[in-house]
């Protein structure tokens, strides 16, 4: 692989990487938001949690 090519695919993963970090933090603020206008939303997700992770935060 020549070093031109390298360098572009490098450059396309830095900005994936900044587009993920964005999205990230668009889907977070969106969550809140939905989170403060709807009660249910936030205990909905505590149950998820806890069937996910339960009590004690490890991945079952």
């Amino acid at each position: 692989m020549d070093k031109h090519y390298e360098r572009e695919l490098l450059r396309e993963i830095d900005s994936l990487r900044e587009d993920n970090i964005r999205l990230r933090s668009a889907l977070k603020t969106i969550r809140w938001k939905i989170e403060a206008t709807n009660p249910q939303a936030w205990r909905m997700r505590e149950v998820a949690h806890e069937a996910l992770y339960g009590n004690d935060g490890e991945n079952k």
